[in-house]
């Protein structure tokens, strides 16, 4: 540690300190009142903290739309496939086929859920994005949606 990154760290903790003096703050991890507090971890749990800034407002519902958009789309193939396999099994009909049908909707129900895997490991970058970048692709995620139930169909009916 050079002596300039220890002057920055000094200079943080201190005003951690002089913030915490003139407020009532809590502990994000367990809640203890930080009031007063002397160094830059949490006395009751241990946690250390940081003074930073932070949107105030976290800009997350166009990403949560597109999550949600994108979590129907991986789970109705399954859905779909439990629902067909009650419906075969009850009615005493086995398509020749079940396993190739059943076997597509895993697929196309992995392949969407790769989406969804990509769209979390981007969430940062898509929060970052402005409005008008934003909500466009959260609805374009919607159109997964419409798109799986018919690829669905399709393999119902291919494999029937």
């Amino acid at each position: 540690m050079t002596a300039q990154d220890s002057a920055h760290a000094s200079s943080d903790l201190d005003l951690l300190k002089h913030y915490l003096s003139v407020r009532e703050e809590h502990c994000p991890s367990c809640s203890y009142n930080l009031h007063n507090l002397t160094n830059d971890s949490c006395p009751e749990c241990g946690e250390p903290l940081k003074l930073q800034v932070a949107l105030q407002t976290p800009k997350l519902a166009a990403f949560i739309t597109g999550l949600i958009a994108l979590s129907i789309s991986a789970g109705f193939p399954i859905l779909f496939a439990a629902m067909a396999l009650i419906a075969f099994t009850a009615n005493g009909y086995y398509p020749r086929k079940m396993l190739y049908f059943f076997s597509g909707l895993v697929l196309l129900s992995l392949l969407n859920s790769s989406f969804t895997f990509v769209w979390c490991r981007f969430k940062a970058t898509l929060i970052r994005r402005t409005s008008r970048f934003r909500w466009p692709v959260a609805i374009i995620s919607w159109l997964l949606c419409p798109i799986t139930m018919f690829i669905a169909y399709i393999i119902l009916e291919l494999f029937e």
